[in-house]
């Protein structure tokens, strides 16, 4: 009863932030590869869900010692969903697969190491609905600003994701027991946010 209780005082405070998710530009198309970069660098940040797995992405990376497969694997997989979205392709269910991919990556640092392909294809298929997702604030556009947007949310989902990794491996070098403390904790707020997604 207590954890429904926070799912759904979650789910209403998440509610306004997931509604602005895919328009990083106010609700307007990009038109040229500047409003297309700019959107690209913002709907990963704006949106708690992409947010909130990007940064889980640099924290396994760090806590299971993965290097950069996770995040190639899943940025690989965002740049194909949102391609498939903008050439008009039906991915269906993509929310529920959004707030689906929090739970298994709460999943992935709770369990550590993991076989290296199993993970990989997990991730690319979670970036598969993400850049799904990414790709709705796109359909319509010129193909200059698609090639901009595509690199913008490539390189802010980079960037979170290293900046994660990094703060994670500077925390464990003062403390080795750290590690598995950030781990822990990114995997509990990880279920917080896709659990009220789910039911919210």
């Amino acid at each position: 009863m207590v954890i429904k209780a926070i799912l759904a005082g979650a789910a209403w405070v998440l509610t306004p932030t997931l509604a602005l998710a895919h328009h990083a530009m106010g609700g307007q198309l990009p038109d040229g590869p500047l409003t297309g970069l700019l959107s690209g660098l913002g709907h990963p940040v704006i949106g708690i869900d992409h947010l909130a797995f990007v940064v889980g992405i640099g924290v396994l990376s760090a806590s299971a010692r993965l290097g950069s497969g996770p995040l190639l694997g899943f940025v690989g997989g965002t740049l194909a969903g949102c391609l498939l979205h903008v050439a008009g392709a039906e991915l269906p269910l993509a929310e529920a697969a959004v707030a689906l991919s929090l739970l298994v990556m709460a999943g992935l640092l709770a369990l550590g190491r993991s076989p290296a392909p199993g993970r990989l294809l997990v991730l690319a298929a979670a970036g598969l609905a993400h850049g799904y997702a990414y790709g709705e604030s796109i359909v319509g556009a010129e193909p200059v600003a698609v090639g901009a947007y595509l690199v913008g949310f490539s390189l802010v989902q980079a960037a979170i994701a290293l900046g994660a990794a990094g703060l994670v491996r500077s925390l464990a070098a003062a403390a080795p027991g750290r590690l598995a403390a950030a781990a822990n904790l990114s995997a509990v707020l990880l279920v917080l946010v896709g659990g009220a997604l789910l039911i919210g």
